[in-house]
């Protein structure tokens, strides 16, 4: 049987890996550890890769160029639904 596999790309909303990590410590519940981002008190967790913007695998199109703070944390709330509408699986 194929295993299913969900894939979010959300492109250009951090300057590099360390910025991301912070933002997902400090704002929800969930941990980044090498590749997976994992839930601290639930038994969720999602493998993840992270380019930076000159990696060759970074696709450009369809980034969005959000330079305030508040269309950052949006975007982020709205990751944060994603992920808590995925508790139950």
């Amino acid at each position: 049987m194929m295993e299913t596999q969900i894939v979010i790309g959300v492109p250009g909303l951090w300057k590099d890996r360390t910025e991301l990590i912070q933002e997902v410590v400090s704002k929800s519940n969930y941990i980044l550890a090498g590749n997976v981002m994992h839930h601290k008190e639930k038994e969720i967790g999602f493998e993840i890769d992270i380019y930076e913007q000159e990696d060759p695998f970074y696709n450009p199109c369809g980034v969005w160029k959000l330079e305030s703070a508040s269309a950052k944390k949006s975007i982020f709330q709205k990751l944060g639904s994603v992920l808590k509408g995925w508790k139950n699986i």
